[in-house]
């Protein structure tokens, strides 16, 4: 049995800390990350290379996907790239798709609860991790300093739809780089922790 869902959740899990510091309104974001994401039972690990800037309570994200893992969107991308826009503190997303002059706007939570009323799926999220690893001072990124962290999380997720259920076990290693050189920039790994991972995705949604 496979459910398409796991590999969504995997990458927004993945993607965590940035939709975090997108419910911060009135700050400034500016990073460059590689994530890995490896999804049990799946036999290739996904690698999402992206560049971040946000201002206020939107931040885009221009994304490279690469393995099963790694793709978020669900317009899908044959050259593997796409953009979305995180808004109204992180709970609207806007899928971009500019080689197909496409876009889709959606409220992932709404979707969900709406899913769960008609019966046809419940989740329940377990065992949510998240550690932290400063690793200093990290390139220069377009004329700007950069400061590299490295987050690592864990998860696992149990899916029932249609009769059926499937447990998988998500692990994420990321590497973001944020510069350090602009005004009024926010620094959303300083207080980041396994809580804060655990508040979007570690309780039960049935």
């Amino acid at each position: 049995m496979r459910f398409a869902l796991p590999t969504a959740v995997a990458a927004a899990f993945a993607l965590a800390p940035l939709s975090i510091n997108a419910q911060t309104a009135g700050k400034n974001l500016a990073i460059d990350f590689r994530t890995t994401v490896t999804v049990s039972g799946m036999p290739d690990t996904g690698v999402i290379l992206g560049h971040a800037v946000g201002s206020g309570d939107k931040l885009r994200m221009d994304l490279k996907m690469k393995g099963p893992g790694a793709q978020i969107s669900p317009l899908g991308s044959a050259t593997g790239q796409i953009s979305m826009i995180l808004s109204d503190s992180g709970k609207t997303v806007t899928y971009l798709d500019s080689t197909n002059s496409k876009y889709l706007r959606v409220r992932p939570s709404d979707m969900l609860v709406q899913a769960q009323q008609m019966g046809g799926l419940k989740m329940d999220f377990s065992g949510t991790e998240a550690k932290v690893d400063s690793l200093g001072v990290g390139p220069t990124i377009l004329g700007h300093p950069t400061s590299h962290y490295r987050v690592g999380s864990g998860m696992t997720v149990t899916i029932s739809a249609m009769g059926q259920e499937q447990t998988v076990k998500i692990t994420t290693s990321s590497d973001y780089y944020y510069a350090t050189d602009i005004k009024g920039v926010v620094n959303p790994f300083a207080s980041l922790s396994g809580s804060d991972m655990a508040s979007m995705f570690g309780s039960s949604n049935k």
